[in-house]
């Protein structure tokens, strides 16, 4: 199975943000994202990045399927 994975930490968010906001819209690949961050900030984490993004995305949530374009 193909897909791109990216682990973050301290200077992750702006990192992040930068690598994924150059993504197009139709990426190829499932993204799966690790931030270290507290729990209480990863939704709104990802709702931000989501707003800034071509490719879609959001936190995980039990069942969700895995897609291409998403992280």
């Amino acid at each position: 199975y193909r897909c791109l994975a990216i682990g973050a930490s301290t200077g992750g968010p702006v990192a992040l943000q930068k690598v994924l906001s150059v993504l197009p819209e139709g990426f190829a690949y499932p993204i799966f994202l690790v931030q270290h961050m507290p729990g209480t900030f990863t939704k709104a984490f990802a709702e931000r990045l989501n707003q800034h993004c071509h490719i879609r995305i959001k936190e995980a949530e039990h069942g969700d399927v895995v897609q291409n374009g998403w992280a």
